[in-house]
């Protein structure tokens, strides 16, 4: 009898357990945590915001005769503006279908969008390989919203989006890594120069004392953004790589193992979000 009822209890225990676990993974919990961090994470436009300004701020330390080439490159930053931007609206878009789909829920389709596909008719707006990436992505979601896909084409959309995802991530990183980190070079430079030929010149100490304050601030706001612009990186390569294993596990998603290890990539997300938004 004793026997049997501990038979009994312990068959219990394992299908409690059991029933969680399936629980668990049917919500698809880790993957929508995922696509919901990432969708706001890929949104941070305050630096495409401070990138293209650049050409402005550097107004303040160059001779006047850098006016006409700082103004060029103000118009031609302003011009970059929009791209930049839609390139991370896609990103943030995709996110938020995935997180849809995992939720078992309908897809929407961002009519902000539309901008990126006439942008694309531009030779302008990206290389050809990024271009076509852009266009993929964009056309799944298309396909996702208007043929009303839900959870059972979850792995269809990570399995037809990885590819050109990693590319539009990937050229994402590069321009943050080349454009954004080179101007804080030039404008870490163009600052030290301004300030250095200031306090060289003058004699007055409250002069002096207010230069070395004005520098030490504008030095500090520089290492701010250097430091936002290197966890933007982090983030974009996360997104890429997270999404990437859930392409590598798309045939069992729902494996504790995988979500566990998503759930990772969501940490390392919300920290380098984290850091970033202390500088603002």
């Amino acid at each position: 009898m004793t026997r049997a009822h501990t038979r009994s209890g312990l068959q219990y225990l394992v299908l409690v357990w059991f029933a969680l676990v399936v629980s668990g993974c049917a919500n698809l919990g880790a993957i929508r945590d995922f696509a919901s961090t990432s969708s706001d994470a890929a949104q941070y436009t305050q630096l495409v915001t401070i990138y293209v300004a650049t050409p402005t701020r550097l107004m303040r330390y160059e001779p006047e005769s850098q006016r006409p080439v700082l103004a060029r490159q103000a118009s031609e930053r302003a011009a970059q503006q929009e791209p930049l931007l839609l390139r991370q609206r896609l990103i943030q878009a995709y996110m938020d279908g995935l997180g849809q789909l995992a939720a078992d829920g309908l897809t929407t389709y961002d009519a902000q969008l539309d901008n990126l596909n006439h942008a694309l008719q531009s030779a302008k707006f990206a290389d050809q390989s990024e271009a076509a990436a852009l266009a993929k992505v964009s056309k799944q979601l298309a396909t996702a919203a208007t043929e009303r896909w839900r959870r059972d084409k979850l792995m269809t959309l990570i399995e037809q989006s990885d590819g050109p995802l990693q590319v539009v991530v990937g050229a994402l990183v590069t321009i943050v890594q080349t454009g954004f980190v080179a101007d804080l070079a030039n404008e870490r430079e163009a600052l030290n120069k301004y300030y250095t030929e200031l306090q060289l010149r003058s004699r007055d100490p409250a002069a002096l004392a207010a230069l070395g304050e004005w520098r030490e601030m504008r030095e500090g706001q520089i290492r701010d953004r250097e430091s936002a612009i290197g966890n933007y990186v982090v983030v974009l390569k996360t997104i890429g790589s997270g999404h990437h294993k859930l392409y590598e596990s798309r045939r069992e998603l729902s494996h504790v193992d995988v979500q566990a290890q998503v759930h990772q990539y969501t940490i390392r997300l919300r920290d380098a979000v984290n850091a970033i938004r202390s500088f603002h």
